[in-house]
């Protein structure tokens, strides 16, 4: 059983990395500060 979950997140992990390399050769990164991030989400659509 440990096998398989061992296997499992492997495969989740591995996931994870293509879809980030794919993310980053398609410019859909984003780089900088943590605060810099947060200021950025503020900005998006507010609601209200």
């Amino acid at each position: 059983m440990y096998r398989r979950l061992s296997d499992r997140r492997l495969t989740e992990i591995a996931a994870n990395i293509a879809q980030g390399k794919q993310d980053y050769q398609s410019g859909n990164v984003f780089r900088g500060k943590v605060n810099d991030a947060i200021a950025k989400l503020n900005q998006r659509d507010r609601p209200w």
